[in-house]
């Protein structure tokens, strides 16, 4: 089963070298990290990988956990990694990376991986996806902009 494409492999995502590391303004990496976020959270693959870990679990806890820490915990811990950084440039007021790794990504993935998941939508146009990202990013970064000294 995670021989065939594992939560890591969906989860692993080019940007937590390239972009995190970079310089660039925290508007364009939280934008390119939600974009790759959702683009591999849409994919068929990683919908029906889902549906099996959460249709097992209770039955083998071993399978969550696995999952989570090959996958969500893995991204959650990417982007923190880079929300600490960010905080450290005085970018951003960032007081729990890894909650607000977590904040971000569900507000990047919710509104579109639940509906999809449950079957209840059609997939997001490529549109609707970019829409949905820049508004999580929008809404992220106004919690997370820093008080005036």
């Amino acid at each position: 089963f995670f021989k065939q494409k594992t939560a890591y492999e969906i989860y692993q995502c080019d940007w937590s070298s390239d972009v995190c590391s970079s310089d660039l303004p925290p508007e364009v990496v939280l934008r390119t990290i939600g974009l790759t976020i959702t683009s591999k959270l849409l994919e068929p693959d990683f919908i029906s990988l889902l549906r099996v870990v959460l249709g097992g679990v209770a039955q083998f806890p071993e399978l969550g956990r696995t999952y989570w820490e090959e996958g969500p915990g893995y991204a959650r811990q990417m982007l923190a990694t880079y929300l600490t950084e960010v905080d450290r440039r005085r970018d951003l007021s960032v007081v729990d990376p890894e909650l607000a790794a977590m904040q971000f990504i569900g507000l990047v993935s919710g509104p579109l991986l639940l509906p999809l998941l449950l079957g209840a939508l059609e997939p997001p146009t490529p549109a609707e996806v970019e829409r949905t990202v820049d508004r999580a990013v929008a809404i992220f970064l106004a919690g997370m902009r820093r008080k005036a000294d």
